[in-house]
């Protein structure tokens, strides 16, 4: 019988949730061997030590979940093993296509364990700095918090308007509830400067320079996009990151209209979508692009939306070369 208690496994899947790590190690011979840690720091560093002291050269693959995989993916990381996050929309399609539709948590991992052998198109390894981490974790409270401000300022709106059209007085409450709400707003405000600061420190120089040239992008956004986007990954890569990519909905003969996927970073994709507002009113390419798109049946939103994506991809293009002109006329050309 063959034991793998000392050996090095060919691939690591680690599924992670807020309390544990489930991990499925991967053997040459086709064999999985399992294990359960809490998921913090000093568990995850004390595996990863244990498994680079066996010789392990392989790939261990975590699926992102928001934040509860930052110890094992920082763990391997600093122990200089070649850790990949992996999105869960990826990890999903290859569940999808197993013959047996069982799903657990040990299942989980070793598909996980499974793709990092046998993948190709995969994400780079993880190489991001602890200050990377804390802004991208910025940038998700700051969508949260946008949608807590938009949803309080509808329901407040809302009630003064109900009471009004009663003839009534409206709570008493609401006084102190919209005091609240600018308190909230403040507070965005003050987390947006920290994100910006933090963006600057973070960004490539000479990128986020280069992206002050397209038509709307601000020296902040740029920054943020600087620091945010890696210049390795694809173009399409960039759209779906931000959530800008437009979903497929196709059977047989039928097409069906698309939607934003929106399944990115909120925050960056509201960023992009002031740029090209801002490359619409302000540039005359922008503009007449603009009006072409609205006398084309496109809504005001949509046309901002493929404004923004067109925007994106320019960026992309940019970081490839920073030193390249930028033809306002040719971003921004008309069909033909």
């Amino acid at each position: 019988m063959t034991t793998h208690a000392a050996q090095a496994p060919i691939a690591v899947g680690v599924d992670v949730s807020k309390e544990e790590l489930v991990i499925a190690e991967l053997f040459s011979d086709g064999a999985f061997t399992h294990r359960s840690l809490k998921n913090t720091m000093a568990a995850a560093e004390s595996y990863v030590s244990e498994l680079a002291g066996r010789g392990f050269s392989g790939r261990i693959i975590v699926e992102s979940t928001g934040h509860h995989q930052w110890p094992i993916v920082l763990a391997g990381a600093d122990t200089g093993l070649d850790v990949r996050l992996l999105n869960p929309l990826q990890a999903a399609a290859r569940r999808q296509g197993r013959v047996r539709k069982t799903k657990n948590d040990r299942v989980d991992a070793e598909v996980l364990a499974e793709m990092a052998w046998t993948e190709r198109k995969l994400p780079a390894p993880f190489v991001r700095s602890r200050a990377a981490i804390a802004l991208r974790q910025q940038l998700q409270l700051l969508a949260q918090l946008e949608r807590s401000i938009q949803r309080l300022q509808a329901t407040l709106r809302a009630q003064r308007e109900a009471a009004e059209r009663a003839g009534v007085a409206p709570p008493e409450s609401l006084a102190g509830l919209e005091a609240s709400l600018e308190d909230f707003r403040a507070q965005r405000r003050t987390l947006q400067r920290e994100s910006d600061a933090l963006a600057r420190q973070l960004a490539d120089r000479q990128i986020a320079q280069a992206f002050t040239r397209l038509p709307g992008i601000t020296a902040d956004c740029a920054h943020m996009l600087a620091s945010v986007l890696d210049p390795g990954a694809a173009r399409h890569g960039w759209v779906a990151y931000i959530g800008l990519d437009v979903s497929v909905i196709q059977s047989g003969k039928f097409q069906g209209r698309g939607k934003l996927t929106k399944r990115g970073m909120p925050y960056l994709r509201k960023r992009l979508y002031q740029a090209a507002w801002g490359a619409a009113m302000n540039t005359a390419a922008g503009r007449r692009y603009y009006d072409a798109l609205r006398e084309g049946g496109r809504k005001h939103k949509e046309a901002l939306v493929i404004i923004a994506r067109k925007l994106l991809r320019a960026a992309h293009a940019v970081a490839q070369n920073p030193d390249q002109p930028i033809d306002e006329d040719r971003l921004f050309a008309l069909p033909a």
